[in-house]
C-alpha cells in the first residue's frame, strides 16, 4: 500500500518545517515518489518469492561418536559410542 506514503510525508514534512504549505508542496512530491519506491519493492517481492517450491529433502545419517565420558577399560567396546544424528549436508 505505497499511496499511504503521500499523506504520512505530508504530516511529516509539516511537523518538521512547520509550514502546511512546504509540507503540502514538498511532502507530496516526496510521499509520491516514496509511494512509486514502496510499490515497486512490494511488486519485487512477490515476483521473487518462490511460490510452491518444496525444500530440498534432508537425508539423516547416523554418524558414531566415540564416548568420551569415561576412561576405564570395559568402556572401551562398541556398545560405549553414541550414535548421533545429523544432516547430510552438514557432514563433509
Amino acid at each position: 500500500m505505497g499511496w499511504t506514503e503521500v499523506p504520512n510525508t505530508i504530516v511529516s514534512i509539516t511537523k518538521e518545517t512547520k509550514n502546511p504549505i512546504i509540507g503540502l508542496t514538498v511532502g507530496t512530491v516526496k510521499g509520491v515518489l516514496n509511494a512509486f519506491a514502496r510499490t515497486a519493492s512490494g511488486a519485487m517481492d512477490i515476483v521473487t518469492t518462490p511460490i510452491g517450491q518444496r525444500a530440498p529433502d534432508m537425508k539423516t545419517q547416523i554418524i558414531e561418536v566415540p564416548d568420551t565420558t569415561t576412561t576405564t577399560a570395559s568402556s572401551k567396546t562398541a556398545s560405549s559410542k553414541t550414535a548421533v544424528k545429523g544432516s547430510a549436508k552438514n557432514i563433509k
